[in-house]
Order: structure tokens, then C-alpha cells, then sequence
């Protein structure tokens, strides 16, 4: 429930030792590099670009290989033997990826370019096969047409049009029109004329609409062309079938082709950073953040070497430092909302312990479903062991594990089981209803009013906390002024409104009074008491903007609603369609029993996940808007150690 502490570094050393040092410095990953003073900057060596461009060409080409191989299994359907991460020690991972034959990648680039130029003759072929289909009666040779004095014109026609098209024709001397081939909505014709005539019969085809076949090219007679293009057809297979075949080859290389890309991204961002360090002719200087408790590791490092020493200094007062939140277990996964809106800056305190009881229990009111629960807590854990080594992903699912939890026994208070509604159960169930009669509070869908004033109140606990946490903050910083004459009042007036609702004793009614009279006389510090006073009204008209974000909590009421909602028709449904199919001979029982566990499971399934979605967005935006409007800036940066970064392996310790 804290926020690290940081130290600035300044790390100098030898240039024989430099490689090394980065090397190490990324494996232990605890140092974020920054720039060193512009003072130093300007005299420093700057590193040659050109092992930097080295890398991206050998990551573009791995990246190819990658897809290349990708794109070539999920064609042939064929099953790369490949983990989801793979698995070895960093022993390993730095041999294979420096053994690493580029051979490879050149062989695979070969194979692609003659690959794209068969296919691309193959595609030709295929085009001009079904432009000739229509003409393979059209037996004469085409060679023999072409004469001096005459043209042809090979084209088709809509039968429709065919008669008029003729007879226009007919109007012009020198002109023979002949029928090769039609089918149901065309006549294919060709057409042979004398040169004089060319632009009086052009004149003529532009009155209909007509496609013109394009076999010009063509020496010999179409069917013969068409065998011609077959046989061509079945070699060009042969030879991609062949190709193909070699392809196989190189997909045992896949995982070589990752351990490689993880690598040299890695060695990437090591030589990204020397552009942030101060170089010499014979030394090298770092500078950084580190966290307190890493400062041991460096210390054990830098005795390995005579020629590198650290200092430790603490940042100035006034220095932007880097944050890293570090919470219990249990709380670290809700770190991720707080890190969506942004790290805490240098006065914020971490938000993230007061966000996960709020937005565990949001999210279950939005489910409010037993049943829904047990199976978001079941696809979250699926999905958290087969991708437990993504760290985005697997904090998601931890996050949504937890209020899984939480939205059984939610779900258990309120009554819900998949929307079964349990009063039209058999009486052999009686035991069972029972039990779930004692363990209710409230139904939502019988109980609406409760449950709208229930989740109010905890609107107005959450807006409380938030004032409550700014509060303490100012008195922290010592900003006593700013303290009572904000989220002080603030607490008074929403408090003493709250407990005079409640209780009706109207005394309470002295607090609302005294916290805006605060506001109005003290929430400016300007001399000029008018000034003071129209400010203090304009900030105290404030408070319809804190009711408006109470109310936004009903957001929740409504999800809730609609999720009961629409498990009970999802139920109601699968009896209707039950019923219908039951009534089918032989095979109506059958039918119904399988249709109704299919429509149950797709049903509940999807209800779950649309309803988890909006959950989890009116939740966030609750978290965002109401809650950290009153106390939390998140304008921190981000602690960004050099680190190595692993998408494809996993380093066995």
C-alpha cells in the first residue's frame, strides 16, 4: 500500500567493460537510464547507427520469417510444434539466438519470391482459362482470320438483345456476324469486317451494350490454347506443390526464429540507450533512478568490476521522479485501472488500496449473479493459465478472479442463479429454494428500490472517501488552508445532509450550514471580501456537480437490472423453444434436452461477457470521474527500467 522510493544513480566506468555493463544492467532490470546533463551531452561520442540499422534489417527479416511461416501452416493446416512460451534457461536463450543461422531467412526470402511469381503466373492463367471457357467451340484457327484487308471482333451479348444488335448490323455491307457459343443470359459471336468499315460499325456498337473477349493474342484455335494453358497450369503446381514441399523444412526453425526476435529486440534496446549515456575516448557514464530496495543489486554488481564505481544521491525537491506502485498481493491486480488513468504524480498518494473494495463489489453489482459468477471465475482462470506468462493479461485475470469471488457471494445475497426462476421448480426442489430463501437480502428485480438506495449509498461512501483522501493529503503536504477549506467542507456539508435524511434530527442541519459558510468566505484567499464571496458562491454552486456524480452511481442499478433481466428471458426462451421441439415424434426428446443445453450455455455465455463488459467500463469510468476528481492528478511518470523484454520465451530460473 505504497509508492517505491527512488534514488537518483550515477554509474561510471571503463569503455573495455561498457557491453558488459549494459548486458548486466538489462538482466537485472532495476535501473531506468536517463539523459545525461545537456552540459555532458553536448561533448559526448555519439555511437555509430550503424550496428542499430544492422538489427532492425535482421528483425524485419525475422519478423518475415515469422509470418512467412505463420501464413504458410494456416493454409495447409498444418500444426506448428510450438508452447504458447518457450521454455529454456538464459544459457540456452543466448546460444541459440547468437548460432542462429540468417541463411535461413535468405532461403525462406528466395522461396517467397518465386512462390508470389508462380502464383502470380498461376492467377493469369486461371483468368485467361475462364475468359476462353465460353469460346472452346470456336475451332478454326485464329491465325488464319487475321488478314490484310479485314478485322475481327470477337465479343458478347445479352440474349434480349441479340435479334436488334443483328439486324443493326445488318445495315452495313462487308460485315459477317456468326454465333460460337450462349448460355442462359449471353450469345458469344465474333464478327468479321472489311477496314473500310470500322468507323461506321464502331458507331453501331455503341448503341448496345457489349462485352468484347480479348483473344487476339491467341495463334492457333481456342481449344487448343486452352490444353495449351492447362498443361502450363499443372507444371506451374508441380513446381509450387515442389516449393511448398521444401517450405516444411524450414518450419522446425520456428522457434529458433523467436528466441532470435526476442533477442535482438533486446540487444535493440541496450543500443537505443547508449544514446543517453556520456562516452569518452576510454570511459562511459551512466545516469538513473533506482528503487531503494534494488540498490543492494547494483552494489553486488559493481564489486565484479576494478574499473566501474556508483554514486547514490537523493533527488532534489523539486526533481519529476519516476513511480512504481507496489501493493499486498490481493490489491496489486487493480493496479492496472490506476495505471489506466495514470501513475500517481509527486503529491498523490497510490489510489489503488481504496479502488479495489470499490470496484470489486461495482463489478459484482453488475453481475449479480451466483451462477454468472462461478463462470467468470472459471474462463478468467482458463484464461489466466494459458496465458499466466503475459503480464497485461494475467493482472486482468487476476483482477476479474477477485471479483468473481465476490460476485458469487453477491449473487448468493441477491438470489441469482443463470436467472432460474426458482418458484415455477418442482416441489422436489423445496430443500433447495429453502436454503436460498434464508440466505437472501434482496432480490433486484423484486427489491428495485432497495437496491437503487443500497448502491447511493455507496455512491456517497466512495464520493466521501475521495474528499476524505484529499483531506488527509493537504495535511500531509501541510497545506492546512487548502484542507478544511475544500474537502473539509465538503465532508460536512454531504455528511450533514446524509445523517439529517436518515435520522431526521434536525441539529444535523448546523453541519451543511458551517461547511458552506467555509466555502463562501474562505474558499478564495483574495483581500477583497466581494471578490471572495462571489468566488465562494460559484464554488459552492459546485455541489449540484457532487449530487450529479452520486446519482451517476444508479449506472449500476441499471446493469444489474438488466442483467437479471436478461438471464430470466434467456431461460424463458430455451422453456418456450423446449416445448415446441418436445412436441416433434421419435425425436423431440432428444432434440429439445440438446437444444436447451447448447441455448443454455451460448446464452449465459454471452450474456456473461456483454455484461461484464459494460460492468467493467461504468466501473472504471466511476473510479475515473467521480472518485479521482476529488483527490488524484495521475500525471506521475511512469518507473521504465532497461529491462529485458521476452513476447515468445520464458527464462527457466
Amino acid at each position: 500500500m505504497a509508492i517505491h522510493k527512488f534514488y537518483k544513480i550515477t554509474l561510471v566506468g571503463h569503455n573495455k567493460v561498457k557491453e558488459e555493463i549494459i548486458s548486466q544492467l538489462q538482466k537485472a532490470g532495476v535501473i531506468e537510464i536517463t539523459e545525461v546533463p545537456e552540459n555532458l551531452k553536448n561533448i559526448s561520442q555519439i555511437e555509430s547507427e550503424e550496428k542499430i540499422i544492422d538489427i532492425n534489417q535482421k528483425i524485419s527479416n525475422l519478423n518475415f520469417a515469422q509470418d512467412f511461416i505463420n501464413s504458410f501452416c494456416q493454409n495447409k493446416k498444418i500444426k506448428i510444434e510450438t508452447e504458447n512460451v518457450i521454455k529454456l534457461s538464459y544459457e540456452e536463450y543466448i546460444k541459440k539466438a547468437n548460432n542462429f543461422n540468417f541463411k535461413i531467412i535468405d532461403n525462406l526470402k528466395e522461396k517467397s519470391v518465386k512462390l508470389q511469381d508462380l502464383n502470380e503466373k498461376i492467377n493469369f492463367i486461371l483468368t485467361r482459362l475462364d475468359e476462353l471457357k465460353n469460346w472452346s467451340l470456336l475451332k478454326i484457327n485464329l491465325k488464319d482470320l487475321k488478314l490484310e484487308k479485314t478485322k475481327i471482333l470477337f465479343g458478347s451479348i445479352n440474349k434480349d438483345k441479340f435479334e436488334e444488335f443483328k439486324n443493326k448490323l445488318s445495315e452495313l455491307k462487308f460485315l459477317q456476324l456468326d454465333i460460337v457459343n450462349e448460355d442462359e443470359e449471353k450469345i458469344y459471336w465474333y464478327l468479321i469486317y472489311k477496314n473500310e468499315i470500322s468507323e461506321k460499325l464502331n458507331e453501331k456498337l455503341k448503341e448496345f451494350l457489349i462485352n468484347i473477349a480479348n483473344l487476339n493474342d491467341i495463334e492457333t484455335t481456342v481449344p487448343e490454347k486452352i490444353n495449351f494453358y492447362n498443361k502450363e497450369l499443372n507444371k506451374l503446381k508441380k513446381e509450387v506443390s515442389k516449393i511448398e514441399e521444401s517450405i516444411k523444412d524450414y518450419i522446425k526453425f520456428y522457434n529458433d526464429i523467436l528466441i532470435c526476435l526476442d533477442y535482438l529486440k533486446n540487444l535493440h534496446q541496450r543500443e537505443e540507450v547508449k544514446r543517453k549515456f556520456f562516452i569518452t575516448n576510454s570511459t562511459f557514464l551512466i545516469t538513473g533512478w533506482i528503487k531503494e530496495k534494488d540498490i543492494k543489486i547494483i552494489e553486488n554488481l559493481v564489486k565484479k568490476y576494478k574499473v566501474v564505481d556508483y554514486k547514490i544521491t537523493v533527488p532534489e525537491p523539486d526533481e519529476e521522479v519516476p513511480v512504481e506502485l507496489s501493493n499486498p498481493r490481493l490489491i496489486e491486480p487493480f493496479e492496472m485501472v490506476t495505471k489506466l488513468f495514470g501513475p500517481p504524480s509527486k503529491k498523490d498518494i497510490d489510489p489503488t488500496p481504496f479502488i479495489a473494495p470499490f470496484f470489486a463489489l461495482f463489478l459484482a453489482l453488475t453481475i449479480a449473479d451466483a451462477g454468472y459468477g462461478f463462470l467468470l471465475l472459471s474462463l478468467s482462470y482458463l484464461v489466466y493459465k494459458k496465458y499466466k506468462n503475459n503480464p497485461g493479461t494475467a493482472q486482468l485475470m487476476k483482477l476479474l478472479i477477485i471479483c468473481s469471488f465476490i460476485a458469487i457471494f453477491v449473487g448468493i445475497l441477491t438470489g441469482g442463479y443463470f436467472g432460474i426462476d426458482f418458484e415455477s421448480l418442482p416441489s422436489a426442489f423445496k430443500k433447495i429454494k429453502e436454503l436460498r430463501e434464508k440466505l437472501i437480502i434482496l432480490e433486484p428485480l423484486k427489491d428495485p428500490l432497495k437496491l437503487f438506495i443500497f448502491i447511493l449509498a455507496l455512491g456517497v461512501i466512495q464520493v466521501l472517501t475521495g474528499f476524505f483522501i484529499k483531506f488527509v493529503n493537504c495535511i500531509k503536504y501541510k497545506e492546512y488552508y487548502e484542507a478544511f477549506t475544500s474537502p473539509f467542507a465538503w465532508i460536512i456539508i454531504i455528511a450533514g445532509i446524509i445523517f439529517f435524511i436518515l435520522l431526521k434530527i434536525k441539529i444535523f442541519l448546523i453541519l451543511p450550514v458551517i461547511g458552506s459558510l467555509i466555502i463562501l468566505f474562505f474558499s478564495d484567499r483574495s483581500r477583497n471580501i466581494i471578490v471572495r464571496v462571489l468566488k465562494g458562491i460559484y464554488t459552492l454552486y459546485g455541489i449540484t456537480g457532487i449530487f450529479g456524480d452520486i446519482v451517476s452511481y444508479s449506472r449500476l442499478f441499471a446493469l444489474a437490472l438488466s442483467s437479471a433481466v436478461i438471464a430470466s428471458v434467456i431461460n424463458v426462451i430455451i422453456g418456450i423453444l423446449y416445448q415446441f421441439l418436445i412436441k416433434f415424434p421419435y425425436i423431440g426428446v432428444v432434440l429439445s434436452i440438446i437444444f436447451s443445453i447448447v441455448m443454455f450455455a451460448f446464452g449465459h455465455i454471452f450474456s456473461l461477457l456483454i455484461g461484464t463488459l459494460g460492468g467493467f467500463i461504468h466501473t472504471t469510468r466511476l473510479q475515473f470521474v467521480e472518485f479521482f476528481g476529488k483527490f488524484y492528478e495521475g500525471s506521475g511518470n511512469e518507473f521504465k527500467p532497461l529491462k529485458e523484454k521476452f513476447n515468445y520465451i520464458l527464462i527457466e530460473k
